[in-house]
């Protein structure tokens, strides 16, 4: 087998599961209980992987019984997601037993210091849901629990390249920020409003909508970090919830990404003028108004007449976000 250059850690046992579909729509279900069971039971220092997901994400061979797998990191997969947080790591799983060795896969491995288990199961079901119903904008998908041997549970998702997450443009420093335009800012507003609107549609508030969170490749949108992703309340007959109830819910992922667009890199002056230009409002709740309406078309969800989200929410917001900036520079 060839490798890249990187460090090979080996895990033994890895094997694999038949585990149950779990997604936000019910966290309470005897799924969730059966995988909640199934990835406690994962020891430290082995590696548990999704059988079906295995082999129809990657095209591996799942394995009968225990066998080994050899994670090779690889820094340069990287690139990108370099201040995207949760010491993230990216390299290559090769999965065998002593004989027979499947071909190198590219994965992603993110530990869940903070959320633990809880966290691994929330991001689960959320990449699983978000996955499920939009084959243009989605999630990681997730293939395993590694847990390493101090017993921190680590989800293993399939690496896809090349992904830019949005602090590499609101956070930049250095070189990197010479390139930052008022331009690219502005088209920015757009596009993660948009990205933000297509999860409202869903019903699906992110729970940490910062730029680092909020990503494209050459041909979606993506979200990062779902271990805080929940689902809007839903009606009598299915529908998810848009109201004065809901209202707030909904700020929340605006009121995140807004918050975070300043105060992390070096072009905060050009950022805040976009902030608190009224063309950049408009396009703000212009492209998340037609993110919600795109992804409750592909769901077959009907909408209210009128949304909770209003134009002046989306300038107060903007509001807030500057005002919050001023007083702590």
């Amino acid at each position: 087998m060839i490798y890249l250059d990187g460090e090979i850690q080996t895990i033994e046992p890895a094997s694999f599961e038949e585990m149950p579909l779990i997604t936000l729509e019910d966290l309470s279900t005897e799924a969730t209980s059966r995988f909640t069971a199934l990835i406690k039971n994962v020891q430290p220092g082995s590696l548990a992987l999704d059988s079906m997901q295995y082999v129809m994400a990657l095209g591996g061979v799942a394995q009968n019984g225990d066998a080994r797998a050899d994670f090779v990191g690889q820094d340069d997969f990287g690139r990108g997601r370099e201040r995207s947080g949760n010491h993230v790591y990216f390299g290559q799983l090769v999965v065998g037993t002593e004989v027979t060795m499947d071909l190198p896969e590219e994965v992603a491995v993110k530990p869940m210091v903070m959320t633990g288990d809880k966290g691994l199961i929330n991001e689960w079901a959320a990449n699983n849901y978000l996955n499920s119903v939009s084959a243009d904008e989605r999630a990681y998908i997730p293939l395993g629990i590694w847990r390493d041997i101090d017993d921190v549970p680590q989800l293993v998702t399939v690496y896809d390249h090349p992904v830019q997450s949005y602090d590499n443009l609101y956070w930049a420093t250095g070189g990197s920020a010479r390139s930052v335009t008022p331009e690219k800012i502005y088209k920015a507003f757009g596009i993660c409003m948009y990205g933000i609107g297509l999860l409202a549609g869903v019903g699906a508030i992110h729970g940490d909508a910062q730029p680092k969170n909020l990503a494209v490749d050459r041909k979606r949108f993506r979200y990062i970090d779902l271990e805080e992703t929940t689902l809007l309340p839903r009606d009598g007959k299915g529908d998810f919830v848009y109201d004065s109830s809901t209202r707030e819910q909904l700020m929340e992922d605006i009121d995140t990404f807004l918050g975070n667009c300043i105060g992390f890199g070096e072009r905060d002056d050009v950022i805040v003028d976009i902030m608190g230009n009224t063309a950049t409002h408009r396009l703000a709740f212009e492209s998340y108004s037609r993110g919600i309406v795109r992804s409750a078309k592909r769901l077959d969800k009907r909408l209210p007449a009128t949304m909770p989200i209003t134009p002046g929410d989306i300038a107060e917001g903007f509001g807030r976000a500057v005002d919050m900036y001023n007083q702590h520079s």
